[in-house]
């Protein structure tokens, strides 16, 4: 007598949208059977955690200062190249803001590394 080596049955409840979408992603993934595809699914599938979404809030926060970091740069120095191809000869009050800008934008750019230094580091010590 040939006996089964999956004896337990899981039962799951789902309305008709879900089970159309359930039915569509088995025949997306050329899976043969629902109980090919959902032992795949829950054996090696993931399941993202509170504490991972809340994570990936917080880098989409750095990412988005860093975006705007990033673009007030750009803005700087369109305005220090504006300002250096209009005129050729530059007075020691322009050329001194020129220089501010510079180390306002070195500093911004320092900023945004230690976004990303950070963010890396975090990721570093939860592996």
């Amino acid at each position: 007598m040939n006996q089964r080596k999956r004896v337990h049955t899981i039962s799951i409840r789902l309305s008709d949208e879900e089970l159309s979408t359930f039915r569509k992603l088995i025949e997306e993934a050329g899976e043969p059977t629902i109980q090919n595809y959902g032992l795949e699914a829950l054996l090696k599938g993931k399941v993202t955690s509170k504490e991972e979404i809340e994570e990936l809030t917080e880098i989409n926060k750095w990412m988005a200062k860093l975006a705007a970091s990033e673009r007030q740069i750009g803005n700087n120095i369109n305005q220090i190249a504006r300002i250096a191809n209009t005129k050729h000869n530059l007075s020691d009050e322009e050329f001194e803001s020129i220089q501010t800008s510079l180390k306002t934008l070195q500093e911004e750019r320092e900023e945004s590394w230690q976004l990303i230094r950070s963010f890396l580091i975090r990721k570093q010590n939860k592996v």
